[in-house]
């Protein structure tokens, strides 16, 4: 028996996430997320700033790639570990190359006993340090900064400023990060240099993947009834749209058959379905994706164009190929719905 191209496929899909996850174990940070990082805080002598800080694996045994985010203008994210040998690791906060982190840059503080700090530093600590404790600012990049392609994520990723920093072995030590100009965005934390995943689950590593490339971290909800209100109005203004353009690029063909308005008219009869559906599903799509803003924004030019084409509906179920010559004035108003959906989620979202 042979085997199926949907069976086929999903076997390939499946092959190719399998390898992709070994490719990233083979040579790279291990990538751990700040909500899986939160379950597992320390009170022992990493507990200074309890219950604030979260603890993580030390990371001159394996190095790691902490995804995150800061979701207040003031908010503080702070990590803490206790290192099982002394060394220098570099550490380095990157930032997705994502149009909502375009002014989001973090600043890096390192925090521990035998922390050097800097001699000048015109950041303020925006937490107060425990008695005998010293910190040291890893000030963001000025400027354009450079761009940095993880080739075994496929992400692409705002530099920060790296530095390497001397741990002392059974030493408590914080690392802090921050927005000094009070912007949010997200963040991947690069800790150590060390590449060891032994021990780590293909399957979590897995499920991090997936939850890094789709932006499912750092305590963002996922807006459900947004995600369904925008499939709907997608959906439907693509199928009308669609079925429209077909029938007026197929008004030359059936120009040629033997019975050219019987043709046409049964043409017109199936995509009327579509259509119908379309304008429904957009329908029901909008009113779920602009609950909250009614006829705020774009919504009112999409509520005009939404009657527009149900009266033009209407007119084509009564006039049938006789109003055909304004198929491409229709397919222009569904194609102007799509680009107010753009527009939309682009400029007004």
């Amino acid at each position: 028996m042979k085997n199926s191209p949907v069976a086929s496929l999903t076997r390939s899909l499946i092959g190719a996430w399998c390898l992709l996850a070994f490719v990233i174990t083979a040579r790279a940070h291990l990538p751990l997320l700040e909500d899986q990082l939160r379950n597992a805080r320390q009170d022992g002598h990493c507990s200074y700033f309890s219950p604030q800080a979260v603890a993580i694996t030390d990371p001159t045994e394996a190095s790691l790639a902490i995804y995150g985010r800061l979701g207040w203008p003031n908010e503080v994210d702070l990590y803490a570990f206790t290192p099982a040998k002394s060394e220098s690791i570099p550490i380095e906060a990157l930032v997705p190359a994502q149009q909502s982190n375009e002014y989001f840059r973090p600043a890096v503080i390192i925090i521990g006993r035998d922390i050097a700090p800097q001699q000048q530093s015109e950041l303020p600590l925006p937490l107060t340090l425990p008695e005998g404790f010293r910190a040291r600012v890893i000030a963001p990049p000025e400027g354009a900064r450079g761009v940095f392609f993880e080739k075994r994520l496929f992400e692409r990723l705002y530099r920060g400023n790296e530095q390497r920093i001397q741990l002392t072995a059974g030493q408590p030590y914080y690392i802090a990060l921050y927005d000094p100009n009070h912007f949010t965005g997200s963040y991947a934390l690069n800790l150590g240099a060390v590449e060891n995943f032994n021990g780590v689950s293909k399957y979590s590593l897995f499920k991090n993947i997936v939850a890094i490339k789709m932006g499912m971290f750092g305590d963002r909800l996922i807006p459900w009834l947004d995600l369904l209100g925008l499939c709907l109005l997608g959906s439907g203004l693509t199928l009308g749209m669609g079925a429209v353009i077909v029938t007026w690029l197929s008004r030359n063909s059936t120009s040629l058959a033997i019975n050219p308005s019987d043709i046409t008219n049964r043409l017109l009869k199936v995509v009327m379905r579509y259509i119908r559906a379309g304008i429904l599903m957009a329908i029901a799509g909008g009113a779920i994706l602009y609950r909250q803003s009614y006829f705020s924004g774009v919504a009112t030019f999409q509520a005009l164009l939404a009657i527009a084409l149900i009266a033009y509906i209407i007119y084509l179920s009564t006039r049938g190929t006789k109003a055909r010559p304004a198929l491409a004035v229709f397919s222009l108003v569904w194609f102007c719905q799509v680009f107010l959906l753009a527009w939309y989620l682009v400029m007004v979202r």
